[in-house]
């Protein structure tokens, strides 16, 4: 058991070191392809440090909720809509029955040190499908940078290529329980533009009871969880609401209500989600990717024998929202370079 004021002098180094295990272990030796099928037994989504540490314990991405590290549920939860019809392509929906939302057929699954790539096919039947969904999970926690190794930011790609002409709708949505360690905590929620032109959503408990929590097997409840994505993608829509709601609206207009209503309340019942969809036509041979950022800003990392510290990001940035425009802009770069690196 690491002791509570230690947490974070481990930020970003043992989820790496644990990836590059996972990546290495699926080789026959270094640099080899993986093997065909593998899959570890905990599939990496969001992982940054041991709070932000979101996982797939499943072989299929829809077959279970999305859970914490410890097995605690943390729900990420991904649709997409195709000539209004809906299907699933991640996480197990306990407010519907998996009926309502039938699952995407996936292909394959591939972890990398720095990347986790699901590939899936969409439509009625195998043999009708004509759509392909590749959403890749991005955190470039690379041991050349300390600010990356630092940064509490993940990528979310989802690319759709179809052989016929569709029209698509994704909905992507992180449930405000990753901003809690128990469901029975209240949250505040609210929506924010960058100064770099992205827009943000974010929640966190009301109490704010920093680094108060300690021991094994226990979440955060301090800091605030972002969701974000590019003001200028006139196809999207966000929406911080009640779970049922917003999916209700998804379901039926293939948009999130883009607005936000309230902005506080409990978790439980409702299960306020911070939600993003895009709308658009995908034509045949022609790749449509949406890219959004999951980021935490803990406020304090470490309670260091009574010192309150920050992470060390803080000492590169002003700001959560200063590193996620940093972290926005380099995207192109770094996934460059994460991709030369997990070969």
């Amino acid at each position: 058991m690491i002791p509570h004021h230690h947490h974070h002098l481990l930020r970003g180094v043992p989820l790496f070191l644990i990836l590059v295990l996972l990546s290495l272990s699926s080789s026959p030796s270094y640099g080899a392809a993986p093997i065909p099928g593998f899959r570890p037994p905990a599939v990496p989504l969001v992982v940054n440090d041991p709070y932000l540490s979101i996982w797939s314990f499943a072989d299929n991405l829809t077959d279970i909720q999305t859970t914490l590290w410890d097995g605690a549920n943390k729900n990420l939860t991904g649709l997409i809509r195709v000539d209004n019809v809906v299907y699933r392509w991640m996480g197990y929906d306990t407010l519907t029955s998996p009926q309502d939302f039938p699952p995407v057929q996936q292909l394959s699954v591939t972890v990398t040190p720095t990347r986790t790539i699901y590939i899936f096919e969409v439509g009625p039947a195998a043999a009708a499908a004509d759509i392909q969904l590749t959403v890749t999970f991005f955190t470039p926690i690379l041991p050349t940078s300390h600010d990356l190794m630092s940064r509490p930011v993940t990528y979310i790609t989802m690319s759709v290529l179809s052989t016929n002409t569709h029209h698509v709708d994704l909905y992507f949505s992180a449930s405000a329980e990753l901003a809690v360690q128990s469901v029975n905590e209240s949250v505040s929620w609210s929506r924010q533009q960058s100064p770099g032109g992205l827009n943000t959503m974010r929640t966190g408990t009301v109490a704010q009871q920093y680094c108060a929590l300690a021991g094994d097997a226990v979440g955060i409840n301090w800091g605030y969880l972002y969701v974000a994505a590019p003001s200028s993608d006139g196809q999207m829509a966000q929406c911080v609401g009640p779970q049922a709601d917003v999916r209700a609206a998804f379901v039926k207009t293939g948009t999130v209500p883009n607005d936000t209503k309230s902005t506080s309340g409990p978790v439980t019942p409702s299960f306020p989600v911070l939600a993003v969809s895009w709308g658009m036509t995908v034509t045949p041979g022609n790749t449509v990717e949406k890219t959004l950022i999951i980021a935490y800003d803990d406020v304090y990392s470490m309670n260091y024998f009574g010192l309150m510290m920050k992470a060390y990001w803080t000492q590169l940035y002003p700001n959560i929202l200063a590193l996620m425009d940093k972290a926005w802009s380099d995207y192109p770069s770094l996934l460059l370079e994460a991709t030369q690196f997990d070969v």
